[in-house]
């Protein structure tokens, strides 16, 4: 983990030939002044979180807020205070290049610097074309998600029970609209505006463009969404924070200094992981991208070091002048996350490393070309539509959803844990290099990198199937416990005794709530009739259960 980094210039080069023109700069204090004891309120979430996930001290002078006065005597020279960070013992102001330069005189301030930003093209859409992979075989019908979610063994990470429970993820984007069919089961504790200083996050016809959302509510979609044969996002049962942390009109304009506000505020909630498709480069040279310099590197370690896991989008500027990664992907201490298309090949926009200090970056790579997702609702009463989108935006939820599902099995990991099960279990980790990094996630693996995902039980050996009677829409669930790994096999018969649907047919782990689902479909993938039929679990013993279909 790198300390904060104590000592920082004015880029000349930087802020040489500004003008009068009103920009954003964050000013950096020397001290928070006379210091005291006191810290900022934070949940009782967020210190059980640093207790389980961090070392002590669990409070350090980062958390303390900045000294009033300061502020005070910048706000008395007419400049306008946009962001406070306790963190970076900064503000960010808006003022001209001509305000700024007394403020180097004030003995309190040690320095001044261009707030990062950045243009990142919307991803491109792609038309649906079928409906996806028959799934009745699965605990779920993923539709044309299927691919980007297994990929990445997040199928088999959901048929083994977790799919984010208990884990509170801050997303921050452009904005979000939740009245999509495949977003209405969301659970989201809190979200704040940080462009408008308000709490909402959606669509504001007073002073939001009408393409402000559309990045973000696709990106939550692809992390959280969940509609059977359509859309099935890694993490649909985790808990959610949204920020509203950039501008989008023709293209999305990042600002740091509202990422940086945002983590402050998503360790105050309580946020178990930070994911944020976002990535910064302007006022800064590649040679400063070394985990040192850009305030939002620095924010996102610090967010680490505070128990929460970062995941960021690695940036889509390999095939441009840039080329390289962008802020906060050069961190040490983020998952720093590349694109690949849907057989694993690399795709030509990904950001490749190193970072400037030669780390290898990216971290590792998911799926990020025709990545399924929604079609904004904007305007629709509840909407329905789906699309596919490109973009290492979209590799970035799908990897933030497997980190849920390693801290919903392993709730007390620290987050370079996480991180360090995530890269050495990806399936180039022995030969990484900086155009994959460490290569495609491997959700199973990282699960096990960490412990048994299904510790040993002394509970019998138990079936349950429910609800009965069911539906073909809703399924029918069929529970079981097992107290050693073996081989079962679950099969559906119908009153006649012929075998209808073979659900599975291999070698399980031991643990309990373990589950496979039928939709009601026989051999061929077609829906049956409605009926009664016949559930047989064989193991080292055979149950059979009576259920009833009603379609």
């Amino acid at each position: 983990m790198r300390h904060l980094c104590l000592a920082f210039f004015i880029l000349l080069s930087g802020l040489s030939g500004l003008g009068a023109e009103p920009k954003k700069y964050w000013v950096y204090f020397t001290d928070k002044g006379p210091l005291t004891k006191s810290y900022p309120s934070i949940s009782e979430r967020s210190m059980e979180r640093r207790v389980k996930r961090t070392r002590p001290p669990f409070f350090d002078s980062t958390d303390i807020k900045v000294y009033k006065p300061y502020i005070d005597e910048i706000k008395k020279r007419g400049m306008a205070v946009e962001n406070v960070s306790r963190w970076l013992n900064a503000l960010s102001v808006t003022a001209s290049f001509t305000d700024i330069q007394g403020l180097r005189d004030l003995t309190f301030v040690r320095d001044v610097r261009p707030v990062l930003t950045t243009q990142i093209p919307y991803p491109t859409r792609h038309p649906d074309l079928n409906k996806g992979i028959p799934s009745f075989l699965l605990r779920f019908d993923y539709g044309r998600s299927f691919t980007q979610n297994q990929q990445i063994r997040i199928v088999d990470a959901h048929q083994m029970g977790y799919s984010g429970q208990d884990v509170l993820v801050a997303v921050f984007d452009t904005g979000f609209n939740l009245n999509h069919e495949a977003l209405l089961h969301l659970d989201v504790l809190a979200s704040y505006d940080f462009i408008h200083d308000d709490s909402f996050v959606g669509y504001d016809s007073t002073q939001d463009t009408i393409n402000q959302p559309h990045h973000g509510t696709q990106i939550l979609s692809i992390l959280a969404g969940f509609k059977s044969g359509e859309l099935v996002g890694p993490a649909f049962s985790s808990q959610f924070i949204l920020a509203k942390t950039e501008i989008a009109n023709q293209e999305i304009i990042a600002e740091e200094d509202n990422w940086v506000a945002a983590a402050e505020w998503a360790d105050s909630i309580g946020a178990d992981i930070i994911s944020a498709s976002l990535g910064y480069n302007k006022w800064y040279q590649k040679e400063d991208l070394n985990g040192s310099i850009p305030a939002i590197t620095r924010a996102a370690d610090l967010a680490v070091q505070k128990g929460m896991v970062v995941v960021v989008a690695a940036g889509n500027e390999a095939d441009d002048e840039w080329g390289t990664i962008l802020a906060p992907a050069d961190g040490d201490s983020v998952i720093s996350v590349g694109a690949v298309d849907s057989r694993g090949i690399i795709a030509p926009f990904s950001s490749t490393g190193p970072s400037a200090d030669g780390r290898i970056k990216p971290e590792v790579v998911a799926m990020g070309m025709s990545v399924r997702t929604v079609h904004n609702p904007l305007g629709e009463k509840t909407g329905r539509r789906y699309a596919s989108i490109n973009g290492t935006s979209a590799s970035t939820p799908l990897v933030a959803g497997a980190a849920a599902i390693l801290l919903s099995a392993f709730p007390d990991t620290e987050p370079m844990l996480i991180r360090e099960a995530l890269i050495q279990t990806a399936d180039r980790a022995d030969t990484p290099d900086n155009v994959y990094g460490y290569g495609l996630v491997n959700t199973v693996n990282a699960l096990y990198y960490l412990g048994n995902p299904f510790p040993l039980i002394d509970t019998p050996e138990t079936v349950a199937a429910y609800p009965n009677p069911f539906s073909a829409d809703r399924g029918l669930i069929i529970s079981f416990t097992l107290k050693e790994k073996k081989h079962i096999t679950i099969r559906i018969f119908n009153s006649l005794g012929q075998i209808v649907a073979v659900l599975w047919d291999g070698q399980r782990l031991a643990g309990s709530n373990q589950h496979v689902t039928w939709y009601g479909r026989n051999l061929q993938g077609h829906r049956v009739t409605s009926g009664v039929y016949f559930i047989e679990f064989l193991s080292t013993k055979r149950i059979v259960q009576k259920v009833t279909l009603l379609n």
